[in-house]
């Protein structure tokens, strides 16, 4: 069955009418899960196919899911912006879809002030942390922000087995697993040990609610306004995390002072931790992300990534070296 039938099919269960358009939305890096602007008489929505045959489908469902429920506990606590909304959730054959509302807007990088965005990003983010600090982890959980109790029950297991305070020591394992699997093996043991030394000693004192995936395409300008997506990797830990997002951003989208002149905003963040030791995490966490950019989009720069972080080169010397970002649309 094509998919515009199946989403047709879909539909007249859950009692969606007058369909005139069905547009595919491209995916840039994982064509199983499909993407689709449904357009009715009176209403537009976004609808998810999730094929159950990808191992990870299951997984999938949950991400979409967790995202709305987090999109709308942030939005909350922001003017002007809509959150994405599920309107309906099941199982059509051989895929999980989800029905959403569509929030309409215009991609950030299409703005000739993408600078001055990505501060506002940047910003938006700074004033979300200040809103949700560790101590409303169990509202996070336990709170519902849907009528649908269909969500509700579908995420309350899914709550019970995860731990949302991510620490120090999970992002030193994901850091070193990437580096098992995907780096030349000339490096692995090095590399590991450079991740190693750099978060020694790091001893975070709160943990704040971080986005963890901030990226352009993760970004809305509804109006005038920023509408930051796909909160589904989102959980309480280090802002140090989003704040490499932000330079990587910066340096693939700005120029090397742009970078300089955002690092040294790092003390805004109040972690009040000694500044040898928190610069040393951020390095760690922008090798981290790079090396996580390099496997996805550009593979044939793992090994230069891994160059520079073997010699624990300085920021701004990385990104220069780096200069491959600047062709990743990201």
């Amino acid at each position: 069955m094509m998919h515009s039938e199946m989403i047709s099919s879909i539909c007249k269960d859950v009692n969606l009418r007058e369909i005139i358009d069905i547009k595919e939305i491209p995916m840039s890096v994982d064509d199983k899960n499909k993407i689709y602007i449904l357009t009715t008489l009176s209403e537009k929505y976004l609808i998810k196919l999730l094929p159950k045959s990808n191992s990870l489908g299951e997984e999938d469902l949950f991400d979409v899911l967790y995202d709305c429920k987090v999109h709308a506990l942030v939005t909350s606590k922001l003017k002007n912006i809509t959150p994405r909304n599920v309107i309906y959730f099941g199982t059509y054959k051989n895929y999980n879809y989800v029905i959403q509302n569509y929030v309409d807007g215009c991609r950030v990088t299409k703005s000739e002030n993408l600078l001055h965005i990505i501060d506002n990003i940047w910003d938006e983010m700074l004033y979300l942390q200040s809103c949700f600090a560790s101590s409303i982890t169990s509202c996070l959980i336990n709170t519902t922000y849907f009528s649908s109790d269909k969500v509700t029950d579908f995420l309350k297991p899914y709550y019970e087995n995860r731990n949302y305070i991510n620490y120090t020591s999970k992002a030193l394992q994901f850091y070193t697993n990437d580096l098992i699997h995907f780096a030349p093996s000339t490096y692995i043991d090095a590399a590991i040990k450079v991740g190693n030394n750099l978060v020694d000693g790091y001893l975070l004192k709160e943990y704040v609610l971080v986005h963890a995936d901030l990226k352009l395409s993760n970004v809305l300008l509804e109006k005038d306004n920023i509408n930051i997506f796909d909160w589904s990797k989102s959980h309480f830990g280090d802002p140090l995390v989003d704040f490499a997002d932000v330079s990587i951003i910066k340096a693939i989208y700005g120029d090397f002072s742009h970078v300089e002149s955002f690092l040294g905003t790092v003390g805004k963040l109040n972690l009040h931790i000694e500044d040898s030791k928190l610069m040393n995490m951020l390095k760690f966490y922008i090798y981290y992300k790079t090396f996580s950019i390099a496997r996805v989009f550009a593979k044939d720069n793992i090994d230069s990534v891994c160059f520079d972080i073997v010699r624990e080169t300085d920021i701004l010397s990385f990104f220069k070296n780096q200069i491959w970002l600047k062709g990743i649309n990201f």
